[in-house]
């Protein structure tokens, strides 16, 4: 895996990775702006039924305009993402895993973790998720949980 990064001195949400996936995918990760509602819904689109089932606990048809806001206007700190875009097919939506600040314990946060279909089992998770967890340090969260659902058989392999 090769990666060209940003500056690293900069605060997280100006971060930005370009990376060579091993199965020849390049990929732009970075954090989830208020812009990236088309790249939300687009990939919201390219789920199947299953993973909208896995994702959210049963097949949604499609995300609300209030959903679609809640996703993508974050401040990085309590509501944390990090988007993956396809540079070659030039795709915006390949996958995003997110944690959100529990206001009760703010040490905690709740993460999950979307891959569209296409983009499973190539590390694309994992590796979100492991730049989803130095956010989480970064903002002083010390414990990450998350809900999955007992047939999604990939998310307990990768976690």
């Amino acid at each position: 895996m090769k990666s060209t990064t940003g500056n690293p001195e900069t605060k997280s949400v100006n971060k930005h990775y370009h990376i060579e996936m091993p199965d020849s995918i390049i990929l732009n990760i970075r954090q989830v702006r208020s812009s990236d509602r088309e790249c939300l819904i687009d990939g919201f689109k390219r789920l199947s039924p299953q993973s909208k089932r896995f994702r959210f606990f049963w097949a949604i048809s499609r995300l609300l305009p209030a959903q679609v806001t809640y996703f993508t206007d974050i401040d990085n700190k309590n509501h944390c993402a990090w988007g993956a875009q396809d540079v070659k097919k030039n795709f915006c939506g390949v996958g995003i895993a997110r944690y959100i600040r529990l206001r009760e314990t703010p040490s905690t946060a709740e993460f999950a973790i979307t891959i569209v279909d296409d983009y499973q089992r190539k590390g694309i998770g994992t590796l979100l998720f492991c730049l989803l967890l130095r956010s989480a340090l970064e903002n002083d969260i010390s414990l990450l949980i998350g809900y999955c659902h007992p047939e999604n058989e990939d998310i307990y392999g990768m976690l």
